[in-house]
């Protein structure tokens, strides 16, 4: 949309490039979850990811500088979707293996059914303060998660620490 009417402005050329910037963040956020989380750990590599997160959106729901938004972009990617390649493995290793396939199944859509609000939520806020506004409730969404996983147990390990087999079963 045009600035005048709170968009950002962008042309065709400028979406285009917000978007493949958006992926390449995306992809390498996902990718370099794998290493950070297995070099230091698992719980906290996760818990930056949403921190970040939380930190990102709001920059890049407010900025107005065309320039500026094309930095952060790749960096609302990185962190905002990265922390999805920890999720299952963090998830997984809190059940023992009996379990594991059923609570997997049951958590994954627990989550499901209460995102399924969101769409709802964030329509609903953007129409009474506009889209930036609405985008600061993911900002939330990820702080919530980030708190709520420091109730993680402390021992979700590193790969080097299952290889020596100290991981939890």
């Amino acid at each position: 949309m045009p600035v005048e009417d709170g968009g950002r402005g962008l042309s065709i050329v400028g979406t285009s490039q917000w978007t493949i910037l958006m992926q390449i963040g995306t992809f390498l956020g996902y990718v370099i979850f794998g290493y950070l989380a297995d070099s230091y750990s698992r719980k906290y590599t996760y818990i930056a990811y949403l921190v970040l997160a939380s930190v990102m959106v709001p920059l890049f729901a407010f900025v107005r500088n065309q320039s500026a938004l094309l930095l952060i972009t790749p960096l609302v990617g990185f962190f905002g979707t990265g922390y999805f390649s920890g999720f299952s493995v963090i998830a997984s290793e809190l059940f023992p293996a009996v379990l594991r396939g059923s609570a997997m199944g049951f958590v994954y859509n627990i989550g499901r059914i209460v995102s399924a609000a969101a769409p709802y939520l964030v329509g609903a806020i953007s129409e009474r303060g506009g889209l930036r506004y609405a985008l600061c409730i993911t900002s939330a969404a990820f702080l919530v998660a980030a708190v709520i996983a420091t109730a993680l147990p402390p021992a979700l390990m590193t790969e080097r620490a299952f290889e020596k087999g100290r991981g939890l079963s």
